[in-house]
């Protein structure tokens, strides 16, 4: 699993990378009549690809938050001598 670190750097990476995309590629595009549609389809593909980034990221910090709970939990259980459990 990535390190929370790794995705920030992979995010900051990709919107680096979006950047010079946009200042170089449009640049070199001959016909004036099919860049607006180009360029719409690009920035909405690539605001798509933001949206699913930040579900991305929502989602690995709830899953290392619940991975917490339960090793916390765990330990809890296990540091806890047979006879002060409850029996059944």
């Amino acid at each position: 699993m990535l390190s929370w670190n790794d995705v920030l750097v992979r995010q900051l990476e990709h919107e680096r990378k979006v950047k010079e995309v946009e200042q170089t590629y449009w640049m070199r595009v001959e016909s004036q009549a099919v860049l607006p549609v180009k360029r719409w389809h690009w920035r909405l593909l690539n605001t798509v690809g933001g949206w699913l980034i930040a579900v991305g990221q929502r989602l690995q910090a709830r899953v290392e938050t619940a991975q917490q709970v339960v090793h916390t939990s765990q330990l809890t259980l296990d540091s806890n001598p047979p006879a002060a459990r409850p029996c059944p």
